[in-house]
């Protein structure tokens, strides 16, 4: 009897066939695989890295032991196997995951001293879909423009066995129309060029809405020096997880890469205290009249330096005067910089693969004035990368104005944020990665921003934020940088005053108590007639826009606009370079536009037929 049963337990024993070994041995090279990322990477903090580095050995053994030696039965057998080859296969992704995180911290703070370049091959909607469509089609290109990037985007395609026939433009105007009237399947971009576009288009040509009517089927990023005269390097604290320190983050009002300077649309400080978990985001008024100073680069603003002019245009100049200007006016430290653009939240939303954003009753948008796409319905809507800026953007259509669009710049915040921690980010994680690498510059060193991570991972601070915005008075002020008078808004010394206090409650590590008169629901200062600050609960339903000032319209002179829409029709015709000095305006024209723009971006844009 005893034999019987000894048998019995023999029959179900197996020896571990080579197979299960070698999936054994791959499952153990992806657990260490992950291990090695997650100590290159170092944002764990050094007691959760040792847990999850020993979690991760023991289970990996028990699960490969059992199955190796324990399990009988065969149906145990297959489960066990099919745990192991989950394993292998997760700690693989992981790891591939956790090495892009590493390789986009990298390439983010590397762009102190260097500059991401970026070909981008667009074509119409529905046209294509994927890089692969590119094969032996006409593929518009601009060598002479951009030689590096164009060469090393055919090369990329090449060894994918891709092969466009490639047509040679020396206009990038002549580019995009082509693309437009179907005379090319696709067109290769430099994006430094994607401004120039957005200077001359109008309600013709059309070409601020490129990404609008087109798809992204391709992209090729590389990397050059920067210019000295754009270096900005920060001015770090000993230690980002218990120091207090400030970020100025700069928006600009651009598209493409963020290796040219712009006008700094945004301009916000947020103040950050790790020990007493306290965050203060300050906005200040792009139209803030003030002393334009140079002191994080002499060379970059010498022709300003000490004039006053408008905040946005000290980012023509660079980051690090908008930096320094912001530093004199609120006489506070600024330690870091941040700096992104409209493409930025483009490229961000689409690798995500959109958002979804609900609009309250009464909100409702058929078109977006910003770039003519589709506007939002009341409830749940899901938007795409050009449609969450426009809808960030929208302000024309609220009768509350700008107001309303800082609510919709909080939605579509959240709604990325909700993207992001949601099941889908692991499919579209890659992506997500790839266009943060390229979405936003700060002078942030990589360990400081491993440091910040480690912080949140290791105390999980309960960080109580608060924000204050300026809106000071309006007046009409000479600018430098236009060589005429231009719109802009005069800071309250008081609310400079108060706004420093502020800031330095929180890097004295005080708890900043924002008076009650300033306590609206959004935070923001305003000005009254006695020189006293007040409440702003409305906004006039009437639009004004601050960047042009034109007489009355009975003294309006038509001649400019008549010269400016003929020569602009013919524009790429007559060779114009993208770097041509903007079209002259009769003496006798009575309007001022502020930058030396023409062409209003948020204008309506009518869709192509």
């Amino acid at each position: 009897m005893a034999k019987k049963k000894v048998d019995r337990r023999r029959k179900f024993r197996r020896r571990a066939g080579p197979i299960c070994w070698i999936v054994s041995l791959l499952a153990l090279a992806a657990v260490g695989y992950l291990i090695f990322e997650l100590i290159r990477l170092d944002i764990l903090p050094v007691y959760m890295m040792i847990l999850v580095c020993l979690g991760l050995i023991l289970v990996s053994f028990l699960i490969i032991r059992f199955w190796l030696f324990k399990s009988r039965r065969p149906i145990s057998r297959y489960l066990t196997g099919l745990i192991v080859i989950i394993l292998a296969l997760s700690c693989s992704l992981a790891g591939k995951y956790v090495k892009d995180t590493s390789i986009m911290l990298d390439r983010v703070t590397d762009l102190t001293d260097k500059m991401a370049n970026t070909v981008t091959v667009y074509a119409m909607i529905n046209n294509m879909d994927s890089e692969k469509d590119l094969d032996q089609t006409s593929l518009g290109v601009m060598r002479q423009e951009e030689p590096e990037g164009t060469q090393g985007l055919l090369d990329s395609l090449d060894k994918k066995g891709i092969h466009p026939q490639t047509v040679e433009y020396d206009s990038v105007y002549q580019l995009v129309d082509d693309l437009y009237n179907g005379e090319i399947s696709a067109i290769a971009l430099p994006e430094q060029l994607h401004d120039a576009l957005n200077e001359a288009a109008n309600d013709v040509n059309r070409y601020n809405a490129l990404t609008t009517f087109t798809n992204v089927v391709d992209q090729y990023i590389y990397y050059t020096d920067r210019d000295a005269s754009m270096l900005n390097p920060a001015d770090p604290v000993n230690n980002v997880m218990t120091d207090p320190f400030v970020v100025l983050i700069s928006g600009n009002d651009s598209y493409g890469t963020l290796n040219s300077v712009s006008r700094s649309d945004v301009n916000m400080l947020v103040a950050i205290n790790p020990k007493t978990a306290e965050i203060l985001m300050v906005s200040l008024p792009r139209d803030t009249y003030t002393e334009i100073t140079c002191k994080k680069n002499q060379t970059a603003c010498e022709g300003l330096q000490g004039q006053f002019d408008k905040l946005t245009h000290s980012g023509l100049y660079g980051v690090g005067t908008t930096e320094s200007t912001v530093e004199d006016l609120l006489d506070v430290p600024i330690n870091y910089t941040v700096r992104l653009n409209f493409s930025s939240l483009i490229n961000i939303v689409d690798a995500i693969g959109g958002i979804e954003v609900e609009v309250e009753p009464g909100l409702e948008v058929e078109t977006f004035y910003a770039n003519g796409t589709e506007g939002v319905k009341a409830g749940w809507n899901h938007l795409d990368g050009e449609r969450a800026l426009a809808f960030s953007r929208e302000r024309h259509a609220y009768s509350d104005g700008d107001n309303q669009r800082v609510k919709n710049q909080q939605t579509v915040m959240k709604a990325l944020i909700r993207a992001m921690i949601s099941p889908s980010m692991i499919s579209n994680y890659p992506k997500v990665m790839e266009a943060l690498s390229t979405a936003f510059e700060t002078n942030m060193s990589t360990k400081d921003v491993k440091r910040l991570l480690t912080l949140e991972l290791s105390r999980f601070p309960n960080w109580n934020i608060q924000s204050v915005a300026l809106v000071n008075s309006s007046s009409m002020e000479y600018s430098p940088s236009v060589q005429g008078f231009a719109s802009v808004t005069l800071a309250d010394e008081g609310q400079l005053q108060t706004v420093h206090d502020l800031i330095m409650d929180v890097l004295n590590g005080n708890n900043p108590v924002i008076p009650d008169i300033y306590s609206t629901s959004s935070n923001t200062f305003h000005t009254s007639e006695d020189g006293t600050a007040e409440q702003v609960n409305e906004y006039s339903s009437e639009y004004y826009d601050p960047n042009t000032y034109q007489q009355p319209v009975d003294v309006y002179d038509n001649a400019w606009s008549e010269q400016y829409s003929d020569q602009q029709t013919d524009l790429y015709d007559q060779g114009a370079s993208v770097n041509e000095e903007p079209l002259s305006e009769p003496e006798n024209n009575e309007t001022i536009f502020d930058e030396g723009q023409h062409y209003d971006p948020e204008v309506f844009v009518e869709p192509l037929p």
